[in-house]
């Protein structure tokens, strides 16, 4: 009998997936407070450098983390499926695979960004007073890729089979010891960024190792019992068919942004920090919405297992009226208090000026990115990730890069052009995803 999970296969839907993403949301607001944390205290004890230094290393740091959480998509999906259809042998053999599947990437991936950190740097016009210590701060990070995906991993086995609140106990954990990493490494010692980075990595191996231990004490959930059987090579394909697409999904999202982040880079280190300070206040106002997009997915997949299809489109409609709710409520806290988040980080006014905008523009993607991603968790949960692959396409090389463009340029925006780019990037994936549902393309796999 597996334990600590839910079944989202009976029951009020609703109020279950309220329950499942509760944990997800407190899980990522402390990843939120993981990421403030930082970008604060560099902030105020290494100034404007040291937070475009961080935001440089930081976007090329964002596609490992989108890659491994594509990854671990497909691990989420397949458990789930496999719960839904009550096959333990499936559930068994399916989390063997997935973990060899994310050792090897995860490997590759460290291996990668250390070795290349300057010259990608160089890549996005990092600016040539920053990039030394952008490319030392990539480095010391890049050592933890390995455990930040390997974490992701057990994070994603155990929100299969409908438990949530791992991620939130375990990043909980991390949280604390980044925080007092931080005050050590940069307050204490006088570190600088490369205290910073080392405060990261440590905490995120801390919380592999940590996740690991717990993993294997309830292996019982997972039917395993001595020891984990031998991946399954039909498995490990279909973990990388379900996990590649996702994954490339993250990373063309990543490399969008790194390309906005070398079109913004060429404006100053005010605008570079505007940015990496405007994105954490937008990404912590928008963890409701995201966390709800995450729990959709596994509530999904399990009653796609079921063949419950009209469970999938209760759940569709209770998530967007839920996410709708909150996307306005946050806009219309930014669009109050967008100067006054700012300056809790920093006092140069530049930077200040220069993030309010970014802030109040962005904000109108809140509404779109709330029905994208409940369009996407239907052909996610359904075991169809290229369909996301192509909204992210089309998002990213489609509209925010050509409308940036256009904005920046052709009406003589500037910046503040650069900006109206990403507040509007969605609206192709939307028009797609609406299109992928009333088309009934995920009930293929009913």
């Amino acid at each position: 009998m597996v334990k600590s999970k839910i079944d989202f296969t009976k029951g009020n839907i609703t109020k279950k997936l309220i329950l499942f993403a509760l944990p997800f949301l407190l899980s990522s607001l402390l990843q939120a407070i993981y990421n403030i944390t930082d970008i604060f205290i560099v902030s105020r004890y290494i100034g404007s450098e040291g937070v475009a230094a961080a935001n440089c290393g930081g976007q090329i740091m964002n596609i490992a983390i989108k890659i491994a959480t594509g990854l671990s998509m497909g691990g989420t999906v397949i458990i789930g499926q496999y719960m839904g259809a009550k096959d333990s042998e499936g559930v068994k053999k399916s989390i063997s695979s997935f973990l060899l599947v994310i050792a090897i990437v995860g490997m590759l991936f460290a291996l990668g960004i250390i070795i290349f950190a300057l010259p990608i740097l160089k890549l996005i016009n990092t600016d040539a007073s920053i990039i030394v210590s952008a490319a030392e701060f990539l480095k010391i990070y890049g050592v933890g890729i390995f455990f930040l995906f390997g974490y992701n991993s057990i994070f994603a086995i155990f929100k299969g089979i409908g438990n949530s609140k791992v991620t939130l106990i375990f990043v909980g954990i991390s949280t604390i010891i980044n925080f007092l990493l931080d005050l050590l490494f940069v307050v204490i010692l006088d570190f600088g960024i490369k205290g910073a980075a080392w405060s990261t990595t440590i905490a995120i191996i801390a919380c592999f190792i940590l996740s690991l231990v717990y993993f294997w004490k309830e292996k019982d959930s997972f039917y395993i019992e001595e020891k984990l059987s031998m991946p399954q090579i039909a498995l490990f394909v279909k973990t990388l068919k379900i996990g590649i697409p996702s994954a490339i999904q993250q990373s063309i999202f990543g490399i969008s942004m790194i390309f906005m982040a070398a079109f913004i880079n060429k404006y100053g280190l005010a605008a570079t920090a505007a940015v990496e300070i405007g994105s954490k206040i937008d990404n912590l106002v928008l963890l409701p919405i995201q966390a709800l997009g995450a729990a959709t997915t596994a509530v999904v997949a399990q009653n796609i297992g079921a063949k419950k299809e009209e469970r999938v489109r209760k759940n569709l409609h209770s998530t967007l009226i839920i996410m709708m709710f909150i996307a306005s409520i946050a806009f219309v806290v930014v669009w109050l208090f967008a100067e006054s988040m700012l300056s809790i980080f920093i006092n140069d006014k530049d930077v200040i000026a220069n993030g309010v905008i970014y802030i109040k523009t962005v904000a109108f993607n809140y509404y779109l990115l709330s029905l994208l991603l409940s369009f996407n968790a239907i052909a996610i949960g359904s075991g169809n990730t290229i369909f996301p692959l192509i909204t992210t396409i089309i998002n990213g090389f489609l509209f925010r890069i050509p409308l940036a463009l256009f904005f920046e340029n052709i009406m003589g925006m500037g910046l503040n052009g650069l900006f109206v780019g990403l507040g509007f990037a969605n609206i192709g994936g939307v028009i797609a995803g609406f299109l992928y549902y009333k088309l009934g393309f995920w009930k293929k796999s009913l």
